[in-house]
């Protein structure tokens, strides 16, 4: 086996020109498949965990459309209701930059009220929860951040706690740190978070749009809820009659992530496939024109009596070290790829962080998986040709000499650009 492996690395470096493109070839396909691979599997495939009692509190219209986003006179109507919910909360997204050390490094955050993070059983892993307290007008100068937005602007330490930031042009403090890797829910995601005071402005009382969150007291299933909230009188203002036609509706937050524009996720998952399987065929006529070019080095192989599954393992094993290669090298285009299709999929700005690798356990396996496969796939076509070739007609190739013929250089480099 050790013999084998060095006659494929030099067998490699003398063709370097075909390594390389080969390897290209592969990282584009394994790198982008990975990279879409880990974009739509938290939410195609794994849906963000949560209490199974916690609803969005939206609305269905006559066409059976559903939106997550309510009004203030929603909210109060609906938070009113204690007899139906233990909790009720309610995020916004809010345009305003955030500069750390006179650098802005966000343009937005999401506002929420005090309970929307205990809600969803989610609490900071250094420093605190929102209190009743800094929900309440004047007190909104607290935030608290994501683990990324921690470590990429506020170094990583616990010493972040108590630091000033400015958010929006006001000086806010740190007082808290979410977990690594902590998933919120779709419209609710951000770098940090800071309490929202609810107040309706009668000349504009459609802004802000909030996702109210509810959790059901015990016993009340959601068909019940939903009955129960459709006999909730909505005082609405006059110029937003309009959105009494509407009814309330409930999701779950699992829901909710797969309602927010999976077809676009499958889209990309389908679209990436098409390009890993072009980037595999085109591995397999990579493979072909370099076995075409070495017929005549397999046919005195043959003629000597080396047996043909011993060649078909040395082509195995050069597919292989070339697909090992690709993958390492799609593993580093997948973690440039991911925050672009993140961006896609989030309807987001693209911003790459170096400093972040983005790559799981899961991923891994997928990438080892695709390895694999694909070192099979692109040595099958060359195995069948192996298996079929002619020793004769082999030998006769490039006449008394060793090696390639000129014109068979020039068709496999043909081939090769091609």
């Amino acid at each position: 086996m050790v013999s084998e492996l060095r006659y494929i690395v030099r067998s490699l470096m003398r063709r370097k020109g075909f390594a390389l493109v080969t390897v290209l070839t592969l990282a584009l396909g394994i790198g982008a498949a990975t990279a879409i691979y880990s974009v739509v599997d938290w939410v195609l495939f794994h849906p963000i965990p949560s209490p199974k009692d916690v609803y969005f509190l939206g609305t269905r219209t006559k066409e059976q459309m559903f939106s997550a986003f309510s009004w203030v006179p929603q909210y109060e109507a609906f938070e009113a209701q204690k007899s139906l919910f233990s909790d009720f909360a309610a995020a916004s997204y809010s345009v305003g930059n955030v500069v750390v050390d006179k650098e802005p490094v966000a343009t937005g955050y999401v506002s929420i009220t005090p309970h929307f993070l205990s809600i969803l059983g989610v609490s900071p892993v250094y420093g605190r929860n929102f209190s009743d307290g800094d929900g309440v007008e004047g007190r909104t100068d607290v935030v608290i951040v994501t683990n990324g937005f921690w470590k990429k602007n506020l170094g990583g330490s616990t010493d972040a706690l108590g630091r000033t930031i400015l958010v929006d042009q006001q000086p806010c403090t740190v007082i808290g740190v979410l977990k690594q890797g902590q998933r919120m829910p779709p419209y609710c995601e951000a770098a940090l978070y800071r309490p929202l005071v609810i107040r309706l402005d009668p000349k504009k009382p459609w802004e802000p749009y909030l996702m109210n969150l509810g959790q059901a007291r015990p016993g009340f299933t959601r068909e019940a809820l939903e009955a129960e909230l459709g006999k909730v009188k909505v005082d609405m203002p006059a110029m937003m009659a309009w959105a009494g036609e509407s009814r309330p509706a409930l999701s779950a937050p699992a829901e909710l992530q797969t309602w927010n524009r999976p077809e676009l996720r499958w889209m990309l998952l389908g679209a990436v496939g098409f390009l890993y399987a072009i980037a595999c065929l085109n591995a397999t006529n990579l493979m072909l024109v370099h076995m075409f070019g070495k017929q005549r080095e397999i046919s005195v192989r043959l003629a000597l009596g080396g047996g043909r599954w011993r060649i078909i393992r040395l082509l195995g094993l050069e597919a292989l070290g070339l697909c090992m290669c690709g993958s390492g090298l799609g593993a580093v285009v997948a973690n440039f790829l991911i925050p672009y299709f993140n961006s896609a999929g989030n309807g987001q700005g693209a911003s790459v962080d170096w400093g972040t690798w983005h790559l799981y356990w899961r991923t891994y396996l997928v990438l080892g998986g695709l390895t694999a496969f694909t070192a099979l796939v692109i040595t099958l076509v060359p195995a069948l040709q192996v298996l079929r070739s002619d020793i004769q007609a082999g030998l006769k190739i490039g006449g008394g000499s060793i090696g390639e013929s000129p014109k068979l250089s020039r068709v496999r480099s043909t081939f090769v650009v091609l």
